[in-house]
């Protein structure tokens, strides 16, 4: 698969224009963009593009990681529907590239700056999304959904537990944040504002 993705990605396989098309985020008819080429899924780990598949039949699941820009294929095969290797490859790719999730601390100020309810707009449907705090921490729930908790970047960014390809970056104001950029990916953005 190694081979695969070198002889791919240098022009062996598929002429140019292809490639291009199997790497360029799909434009829908309403306008929308999301990160899905002519076979590929395209997303960022980090600041890294990342270019990926998996997939799976009886009794086997893969998945496969190509950072362009960096020189970089991850591959994880399995021999149990158990296993999840997108996981794995995204553990093994953040290792190789030296990205790490920080949880920094906050301060009584700072929690008090982002905590409050933001709404936004989900299809047709309008969301909400409280943030609070909860022993010393920065938590969040959209209604009807589980709590998370916000890990703190640096400069107003927060990744949630158990989903680290996404990021919550808040509006800074004078005292409080005025809303919020919800990053699901690379194209999947979504704005929210602090409800009064």
């Amino acid at each position: 698969m190694l081979h695969w993705t070198t002889l791919l990605h240098g022009g062996k396989v598929v002429s140019p224009a292809s490639l291009r098309l199997m790497t360029t985020p799909t434009v829908l008819a309403n306008g929308d963009t999301i990160g899905y080429g002519y076979g590929l899924q395209l997303a960022e780990l980090g600041s890294h593009e990342q270019i990926f598949h998996t997939g799976g039949a009886n009794g086997f699941v893969s998945a496969l990681a190509h950072y362009p820009k960096n020189g970089l294929t991850v591959v994880v095969l399995a021999n149990s529907v158990k296993a999840n290797p997108a996981t794995i490859t995204k553990a093994l790719a953040r290792t190789a590239l030296g990205i790490r999730v920080r949880d920094l601390p906050l301060t009584p100020d700072n929690i008090a700056r982002y905590a409050g309810t933001y709404t936004y707009k989900s299809g047709a449907k309008t969301r909400v999304l409280k943030v609070y705090e909860e022993s010393g921490k920065l938590h969040a729930q959209v209604t009807g959904g589980p709590a998370f908790r916000l890990r703190s970047q640096g400069s107003n960014v927060f990744i949630p537990s158990g989903n680290d390809d996404n990021q919550i970056i808040f509006t800074p104001s004078a005292d409080r944040a005025a809303g919020l950029t919800i990053r699901e990916g690379r194209w999947e953005v979504t704005e929210a504002k602090r409800q009064e």
